[in-house]
């Protein structure tokens, strides 16, 4: 009850409040910015790697991903899958 009172009584310092919001708000656009760079830089990888191979090689490749990925599944593990929809849609 003692760390409720406590929590509530620096709820209501307006200071206290902008300023935990200020430091909310900068991580959260902290990680936005780093989650953006790491999908732009995953992108750009695609691109070239699409860029540099035949359509029979990425077919294959992806045919090859899909039964890794369904292997390791039925043994309970578990392996990104996101990589097919951006091969696929870099294609396009």
């Amino acid at each position: 009850m003692l760390f409720q009172i406590e929590v509530r009584s620096f709820l209501q310092d307006i200071t206290f409040v902008r300023n935990l919001l200020r430091l909310v708000s900068g991580k959260l656009r902290e990680a936005t910015d780093q989650r953006a760079r790491h999908y732009r830089r995953e992108q750009l990888l695609f691109s070239e790697f699409k860029a540099h191979a035949s359509e029979e090689m990425l077919d294959s490749l992806l045919a090859n991903l899909r039964f890794l990925f369904y292997t390791v599944s039925a043994v309970g593990g578990i392996l990104p899958f996101h990589w097919e929809r951006r091969m696929r849609r870099s294609s396009s």
